[in-house]
């Protein structure tokens, strides 16, 4: 992925062509290889830390609106004096000054979670590039740069790749290492023979939900020579 895209939204000018989310089956191989090269040391180091973000999400959310309830009286709490009991009305203020901008902020993230999942994927088409769109922004694509090819495949067209036309092929420059990654684009991989010479069997795939015939047009607009045409 070239740039800093994973960070903004499709622009004004891009061509927007709806897809396919990639079958949970492949989305799970992707994520257990990449959790799979993730050495002892890293494993050591990221277990605890794991642990020690999930108690503080888990004592954040839940300890905070206790204590205004019930003070002291939460198991594992004690006032100043070791004592349970009731608290001032105070010290409630100041537990509700910290749990209500925090669960705000927990709120936004499962929203954007839940909302990149549910949301119709797109492939936007700009003078930068092409990129996978995901509860509408960018999160993965290849500048023109990038790319030595793009062949789009209609209906019934003849195809070596085992997907379901229509799709489009994108071939990259450069050989994908999708090892450890766990991107969208990495879930597209697909290695099959070439439609023409000189070109990487390894490519992105992605399905499309609707015609070619939008994509194409946003491919010569914008990629001018990229596309690739069978005779």
């Amino acid at each position: 992925m070239s740039g800093d895209q994973r960070v903004r939204r499709p622009g004004d000018g891009a061509v927007l062509v709806a897809i396919k989310r990639p079958s949970r089956e492949r989305r799970r191989a992707v994520g257990r290889r990449a959790w799979g090269r993730m050495s002892r040391a890293q494993w050591i180091v990221a277990g605890p830390l794991v642990a020690v973000v999930l108690f503080f999400v888990v004592a954040l959310t839940v300890y905070p609106p206790l204590y205004v309830l019930f003070g002291t009286g939460v198991p594992g709490l004690v006032d100043e004096a070791g004592e349970k009991g009731p608290v001032p009305a105070g010290d409630k203020f100041k537990a509700l000054g910290i749990w209500i901008p925090w669960t705000l902020v927990l709120g936004f993230g499962v929203w954007a979670f839940v909302r990149q999942r549910v949301m119709r994927p797109y492939l936007a088409l700009d003078v930068d590039g092409v990129w996978a769109v995901f509860g509408g922004r960018i999160r993965d694509g290849l500048g023109w740069e990038e790319i030595a090819a793009i062949h789009v495949v209609g209906e019934n067209e003849p195809t070596t790749v085992p997907a379901a036309p229509p799709f489009v092929e994108i071939f990259p420059t450069k050989a994908i290492d999708d090892s450890g990654s766990a991107t969208p684009l990495a879930a597209m991989v697909v290695t099959a023979q070439p439609p023409a010479p000189r070109l990487r069997g390894k490519r992105y795939v992605i399905e499309l939900d609707v015609s070619t015939d939008e994509l194409g047009r946003a491919i010569e607009r914008f990629g001018a020579g990229k596309r690739l045409v069978l005779g």
